[in-house]
């Protein structure tokens, strides 16, 4: 599925994946729609709300290793 992503999607997740084309994520004996099923399953037993705390790791992590924030932002450090 990496492979199936666009390079700097400005897109919400969600419609992001209505753009993926099944056909090319297939592989083996697996069909388009085996693939896409699977998603579904593995997906709908993630949890779909965060807390603080994940987002607040996302975002220390972001910072910590993008090119894109001014180095002037405040480093977040883990307690």
């Amino acid at each position: 599925m990496h492979g199936s992503l666009v390079e700097r999607d400005e897109r919400i997740w969600s419609k992001s994946l209505e753009a993926i084309n099944w056909e090319d994520i297939k592989f083996g004996h697996f069909t388009a729609e085996d693939c896409k099923m699977t998603w579904n399953v593995l997906h709908n037993q993630m949890s779909k709300v965060r807390t603080l705390a994940n987002v607040l790791r996302e975002v220390e992590d972001f910072v910590n290793t993008s090119s894109h924030i001014p180095k002037l932002v405040c480093t977040f450090k883990s307690q």
